[in-house]
C-alpha cells in the first residue's frame, strides 16, 4: 500500500520533516498534527529475564512473581521523559495472565501471584459504568486517584477497577487450573475479595466459570461477544481495542451497538471450557457420593456442550474462502436486527487458533483448515521483516505504523509461533521467533510493536499522527511509538530464550518439522519467503 506523497499534503502536515514518509490518508481524513517526541534507540539492551524482574519489581530471577503481577509496561532511560510511553505503568488483567502464561513454565510464581491478585479484584456486583459484572476480571486497575484514572473518569466516566475486557476471564480460568499442575492444594487458597469477606481460590474460579456460561447462553450462537455498556467505555473489549480495528471489508466500522465476537477469543473460551471439563473429570473419581458425582457429571456434560456449540459456530461462521485462500475472519458483528455478519479481513487473530485446541485434530477438514491458516499468514501481505502483521496490507484500513491495523506486535508473533510448534510446524515457529529476536537486535528495545512495512523501513514509530476522520466525525491516532519495553515482548523473548537457548535446562523445540509430511509443507512455504522477501538468518541469545 503506498502512502500519499508530500505534495499531496502540503499545507496540512503540520510538523511533518522533510524527507519523511507521509501518512497514509484515508478518504474523507485530514491530519490534525505530526509531533516528534524525541524517541532514542538505547545502546544495549538487558536479557529479557532482567527486563522481567524490573517490571515485577524484584532483584533476584527466583523472586520474580513475590511481589505480584507484572505491570503492562514502563520506559526505558533514554525515553522515560516521553509522557506517552508511561501510561501502562499499571496492573492489566490479560497483559499480566499473558505473561504470566508465556513464563509459566520458567517462572511459575508469576502466574500464580497474578491469579492470586486478580481473584482479589475479580468482580462482585453489577456496575455498567465500571463494565463490572459478578465473576468478571479486571481489565485495568489504577488507584481512583492517580491522575491517569482521574483523567479516564472525568473524559469517559470509568469507575475503578476498570472491567471492560472480554478474554480476560477465559484466560484467568485457564491460568487458575494451570497452576493446579505445580501446586495440588492451590485452589484452597484463601484471600479477601472486594466484598471485604476471604473466599478460596475454588470460589475465584466457579464464578469465573459462572461468568463465562452466562455469556455464552447470553445469545443463539453461543460466542462469547463484548458490547460497551455505556458511551465512554472501551468499544473493542478484546486486545486490539482501537476503536477502528473491528471492520468489514470495505471499511465500515463494525457495528458497537450489537455484540461482537472475536475470533481469537472464542479460542480462549473453548480452551477454557476444555479445561474446566478436564479438571473436574480428575476430580470425579474421588468423589464417593453418588449425588455429588451426578451433580458434577452435569456439570461436565453442559460445559462440554458449550464447547462443542462454541467450535461448530467458529467453523461455520467465521471460515472464509476466496480467491486468495482459506482463512478465519477477524470476527463476528451484527446488523440492527441482531443477525450475525462476519468481518470479512485476515488478520493475526486467526493465527491464534493454532494455539488452541480448537484447531488440534487429525480431521482432514481441520488438517485442510490449519494449513490454509498457516499459508495465509505467511503470505506477502501478512509477513512483515518483524513477524505477522496484525492486518494484511491488502485490507482497506491497513498502515504500516497503525496501533493495530498492520504492525506487528512481538508477543502476537510469539502466540503464533507458539501455535505452530504445538503442531509440529517447527521450521515456520523457528523462523517467526528470529523474526523477533531481530527487532530487539535492531532497536535494542522489547518494544510493544514494530512497523508492519517492508524490509529496510524504519522499525519502529518515532512520531505521533493524529487525523480527523470527516465521515465519523472523530479523531484518530494512526501513528504513535510503542511503549517499551513491554511486558508481553519481553515474556515472549523470556520463553523464547528459554526453549531455543542450547544454554537453557532443556533445548524443548526442533528447528525443523520432524513429521515428513509437515516438513515438506513448511520447506515448501519457508522456500517461497526466502525467494520473494530474503529473511537474512540472525542469532538467537547464547
Amino acid at each position: 500500500m503506498s502512502t500519499l506523497p508530500i505534495e499531496v499534503l502540503r499545507g496540512e502536515t503540520n510538523g511533518l520533516r522533510l524527507g519523511d514518509p507521509a501518512p497514509r490518508i484515508l478518504p474523507g481524513e485530514r491530519i490534525l498534527s505530526i509531533v516528534y517526541p524525541g524517541i532514542s534507540y538505547p545502546k544495549e539492551h538487558p536479557p529479557a529475564t532482567v527486563v522481567l524482574m524490573q517490571l515485577t519489581g524484584v532483584k533476584k530471577p527466583e523472586d520474580i512473581g513475590n511481589n505480584g503481577p507484572s505491570i503492562a509496561a514502563t520506559a526505558s532511560a533514554e525515553n522515560e521523559h516521553i509522557e506517552i510511553l508511561n501510561n501502562l505503568k499499571a496492573l492489566y488483567g490479560r497483559d499480566s495472565l499473558i505473561v504470566g502464561n508465556y513464563v509459566s513454565g520458567i517462572f511459575p510464581k508469576l502466574q500464580q501471584a497474578t491469579v492470586i491478585r486478580l481473584a482479589e479484584l475479580q468482580g462482585i456486583d453489577y456496575n455498567s459504568l465500571a463494565e463490572e459484572e459478578p465473576g468478571r476480571i479486571i481489565h485495568e486497575d489504577r488507584p481512583p486517584d492517580s491522575p491517569i484514572a482521574v483523567q479516564a473518569t472525568e473524559k469517559s466516566g470509568w469507575q475503578w477497577p476498570y472491567y471492560g475486557s472480554i478474554d480476560a476471564t477465559p484466560l484467568f480460568i485457564s491460568a487458575t487450573i494451570d497452576c493446579t499442575k505445580n501446586e495440588i492444594l492451590f485452589l484452597k487458597r484463601r484471600f479477601e475479595g472486594r466484598d471485604g469477606k476471604t473466599h478460596t481460590l475454588e470460589e475465584s474460579l466457579e464464578n469465573s466459570v459462572g461468568w463465562l456460561m452466562r455469556k455464552l447462553d447470553s445469545n443463539q450462537e453461543s460466542l462469547l461477544e463484548f458490547k460497551p455498556s455505556f458511551d465512554g467505555s472501551i468499544e473493542n473489549q478484546a486486545w486490539k481495542d482501537s476503536w477502528d480495528s473491528y471492520f468489514h471489508k470495505d471499511g465500515t466500522i463494525a457495528n458497537h451497538r450489537q455484540g461482537i465476537a472475536s475470533v481469537e477469543v472464542q479460542a480462549f473460551a473453548y480452551d477454557a471450557l476444555l479445561d474446566v471439563v478436564e479438571f473436574y473429570n480428575s476430580r470425579l473419581e474421588a468423589i464417593t457420593d453418588p449425588s455429588e458425582k451426578s451433580v458434577l457429571q452435569q456439570k461436565i456434560e453442559g460445559l462440554q456442550l458449550r464447547a462443542d456449540k462454541l467450535k461448530r459456530t467458529v467453523m461455520d461462521k467465521f471460515w472464509v474462502e476466496d480467491e486468495r485462500g482459506g482463512y478465519f475472519a477477524l470476527g463476528t458483528d451484527r446488523d440492527e436486527d441482531g443477525k450475525l455478519r462476519p468481518l470479512e479481513i485476515r488478520t493475526s487473530n486467526m493465527g491464534y487458533l493454532l494455539d488452541s485446541r480448537m484447531l488440534d485434530s487429525n480431521d482432514p477438514e481441520i488438517v485442510r483448515r490449519r494449513e490454509e491458516v498457516i499459508k495465509t499468514l505467511f503470505s506477502e501481505e501478512m509477513l512483515a521483516e518483524a513477524g505477522i502483521r496484525t492486518l494484511s496490507n491488502r485490507e482497506v484500513r491497513f498502515r504500516s505504523g497503525a496501533y493495530h491495523n498492520g504492525s506487528v506486535w512481538p508477543h502476537d508473533t510469539y502466540r503464533i509461533s507458539r501455535g505452530l510448534a504445538k503442531c509440529g510446524y517447527y521450521g515456520l515457529a523457528y523462523d517467526l521467533v528470529q523474526r523477533i529476536k531481530g527487532v530487539v537486535e535492531k532497536t535494542n528495545m522489547y518494544v510493544e510493536f514494530a512497523r508492519g512495512g517492508e524490509s529496510g523501513d524504519e522499525p519502529i514509530n518515532r512520531r505521533i499522527v493524529d487525523v480527523w476522520d470527516e465521515k465519523l466525525s472523530r479523531e484518530n491516532r494512526i501513528e504513535e511509538p510503542p511503549k517499551e519495553p513491554q511486558a508481553w515482548d519481553v515474556a515472549a523473548n523470556v520463553a523464547i530464550d528459554y526453549f531455543y537457548n542450547s544454554s537453557s535446562p532443556k533445548k524443548a523445540l526442533p528447528t525443523q518439522a520432524t513429521d515428513p509430511a509437515k516438513q515438506l509443507f513448511e520447506e515448501a512455504i519457508l522456500s517461497q519467503i526466502h525467494r520473494s522477501y530474503p529473511h537474512p538468518e540472525r542469532l538467537l541469545a547464547g
